[in-house]
């Protein structure tokens, strides 16, 4: 917890991991996705793939950012009116 909260605080990348994964996808807008990818040559599709995932990974990181600072303000509000 203190990791993600010093990469928070630094803006450095989160190491939390993102489930996207083309390679093997899990949900159907994976599998949708990779349908696609499949009906492109392998380089494209290699490219495409690898931008898809650095765009999950990216907006993952955002979304936990995004809650972890709702959380505290919420903590901190919490706190503020027990005191």
């Amino acid at each position: 917890m203190f990791d993600i909260l010093t990469a928070i605080f630094h803006d450095d990348p989160l190491q939390y991991g993102t489930t996207c994964c083309l390679r093997e996808p899990q949900t159907t807008a994976e599998r949708q996705v990779k349908g696609r990818l499949d009906g492109l040559d392998r380089a494209d599709a290699e490219e495409l793939e690898s931008r898809i995932e650095a765009l999950a990974r990216e907006q993952g990181e955002r979304a936990f950012r995004s809650g972890a600072r709702f959380g505290a303000q919420m903590m901190a509000q919490l706190l503020e009116e027990l005191s």
